[in-house]
């Protein structure tokens, strides 16, 4: 099953851009708490002229990342919810 947005944010998973989730600029407030403590989000984008993201933090580290339609693919791993920013 495909991880779904809660009203509350975007957890752990991959999210295809355009279909489960809409490009924008999105925040998380850092990694869980946890044994490890890292938040990372990375993106593997459809257009080779476009470089992939890889944004990583730890536990109280405010993440801003910017999704495009060209990003494809987000990755999700150990972080408090990716909520979008208004």
């Amino acid at each position: 099953t495909k991880p779904k947005a809660a009203t509350a944010g975007y957890t752990d998973g991959d999210y295809l851009v355009g279909e489960d989730m809409p490009p924008g600029t999105y925040q998380t407030s850092g990694a869980q708490a946890g044994l490890f403590e890292l938040c990372s989000i990375t993106t593997d984008p459809t257009d080779s002229s476009v470089m992939p993201q890889w944004k990583t933090g730890n536990k109280d580290e405010r993440i801003i990342i910017t999704i495009t339609a060209k990003d494809r693919l987000v990755s999700i791993n150990g972080c408090e919810p990716l909520t979008r920013r208004k």
